[in-house]
């Protein structure tokens, strides 16, 4: 059986995609499919007009020309649209990203392995971001005599 949504519901679901909330989850919470938010969302008229979107672009393409290495979700939050919009407009420019990271592949001793996996879970992260994150910081802020305060056994 097909959900009949009410205006109210409609105007409700337009308001809430457009302050940020996903088509997934707006379509399940509504019972309709996610693709339908979106076209709820455009009838609505509070979709973005031409110029605003063209604007967008340009601006993402800015961002994108500017710094390469950039990721999506950093250029999405610098111009303020979203993750996937900066993805399309990369893709049909042909802006492929300069991945200058490199993977790592650490052991860590089971006892390590689970004071990460709390951490990880006190801040709601995964352990590999987790590790990312600290791995980052401690490069980042040239931390590296501070963390492992070997520098006097090795002199």
């Amino acid at each position: 059986m097909i959900k009949r949504l009410s205006s109210e519901e409609k105007a409700e679901i337009a308001r809430r995609y457009q302050a940020g909330e996903t088509s997934l989850a707006l379509g399940s919470e509504y019972g309709i499919h996610h693709a339908f938010v979106r076209t709820i969302f455009q009838r609505s008229g509070m979709g973005r007009d031409r110029a605003e979107r063209c604007s967008k672009r340009a601006a993402i393409i800015a961002a994108l020309e500017a710094d390469k290495t950039k990721t999506d979700s950093r250029v999405a939050i610098e111009v303020g649209c979203s993750r996937p919009y900066v993805y399309l407009v990369r893709q049909s420019i042909g802006i492929f990203r300069n991945r200058t990271s490199k993977h790592l592949l650490i052991e860590l001793s089971d006892c390590n392995a689970l004071l990460f996996q709390e951490a990880a879970r006190r801040r709601g992260m995964a352990v590999t971001r987790l590790a990312a994150k600290i791995l980052d910081t401690v490069a980042t802020e040239g931390m590296f005599d501070a963390v492992l305060d070997d520098v006097e056994a090795a002199a």
